[in-house]
């Protein structure tokens, strides 16, 4: 708690004495702006790759089951919070529509939770920390991010559409990305 107090302090005080601050999305900008009323504050959006020029997927077939994926540094609690949400209340129904799909979990510091989870079923995996996510993103058919909070720009989220794949994500996960009915749909 006294931490967090300290950091608010700091944090005003370094935004209060900036000519100006850029920030990744609007839920950013609102926080500066509570730090410091009189901050000049610029909302600057990532620019994302044209998706026309990343070759598309394809088509699935017998020898390819549904592949999901989330990728998340586990030792952040949003992250680690988000897999297990995602393993106990979206994954089972999601097997009830396509029984053969699989969930890969990728990426280092996996709870004790999340593995055991995991291990309750043959249709979800966690990697721990892996080199090179580049395959995992070719080999996945949708990703998703379900994270049920954080700040800023989740840019999983940016690696996956510049992957061109399906992205299901939750409002926390597609925070500082440009809505648009081209790239995110509402159900």
């Amino acid at each position: 708690r006294i931490k967090l107090v300290t950091t608010r302090i700091t944090e005003s005080a370094i935004c209060r004495n900036m000519n100006g601050v850029v920030v990744f999305s609007e839920k950013d900008a609102v926080y500066v702006k509570g730090l410091a009323p009189r901050a000049a504050v610029t909302v600057l959006r990532p620019p994302l790759a044209d998706a026309s020029l990343v070759p598309q997927t394809t088509p699935l077939d017998e020898d390819h089951p549904f592949s999901v994926l989330m990728v998340g540094y586990f030792r952040r609690t949003e992250n680690a919070e988000a897999a297990i949400w995602l393993l106990t209340q979206i994954w089972p129904r999601a097997l009830d529509k396509i029984p053969e799909a699989q969930l890969v979990l990728a990426g280092a510091d996996p709870t004790e939770d999340m593995i055991r989870i995991a291990n309750t079923t043959s249709s979800a995996s966690v990697t721990g920390y892996v080199d090179d996510l580049g395959g995992f993103y070719s080999d996945a058919d949708l990703i998703v991010v379900p994270l049920l909070q954080g700040a800023g720009v989740k840019f999983k989220t940016i690696h996956a559409l510049l992957a061109a794949k399906p992205v299901v994500t939750t409002r926390v996960g597609a925070e500082g990305v440009a809505y648009s009915e081209d790239v995110f749909w509402r159900v």
